[in-house]
């Protein structure tokens, strides 16, 4: 009985936790610094429950084109690749929402704890495709942008995040 209810406290806090905001929703707590190799891509979709004034504050890349001084092929892959990213994310997105929902159905079932972990493994493996997307459009960031267009992205990033 005890094994059983410290297995169901976990995949609750599983389940809480694959649901508790995208890795691409705008949080309160500080991101972490960018490395040297890589800088992370910000706010390019807005989460889901976003309200019209938080969306209205989300900014992305897009919105700092002439501080950056990007030319139209830059903005053009650029673009290329958020409109690419934004289809594998809502995609995504979905099937993690209806994973996360047979999920909490197979543990109100009492389901058998071979299907319960089959099911975290395809929510894990669909946060993994989440998370590889994001480090895939970084890259692309990373590559299109001149080296001082790359550091002045990365100041305006930490600015962004102080006013937060």
């Amino acid at each position: 009985m005890k094994n059983s209810c410290i297995l169901v406290i976990f995949l609750i806090a599983a389940f809480l936790l694959c649901n508790a905001g995208s890795a691409f929703s705008q949080a309160k707590k500080p991101s972490p610094a960018p490395t040297e190799t890589m800088a992370p891509v910000v706010k390019l979709t807005p989460p889901a429950a976003a309200t019209p004034a938080a969306q209205a504050r989300m900014k992305t890349i897009f919105d700092f084109e002439k501080e950056l001084g990007l030319s139209a092929d830059q903005t053009k892959k650029l673009k290329d690749q958020v409109n690419s990213f934004n289809k594998e994310i809502a995609s995504n997105n979905d099937k993690l929402k209806a994973a996360n929902k047979e999920l909490g159905d197979l543990i109100n079932a009492n389901a058998a704890l071979d299907k319960i972990k089959e099911k975290l493994q395809q929510i894990g493996a669909i946060e993994l495709d989440i998370r590889l997307a994001n480090v895939k459009t970084s890259k692309v960031v990373n590559e299109t942008l001149t080296k001082d267009q790359l550091a002045k992205w990365r100041e305006i990033q930490k600015r962004e995040r102080q006013v937060k």
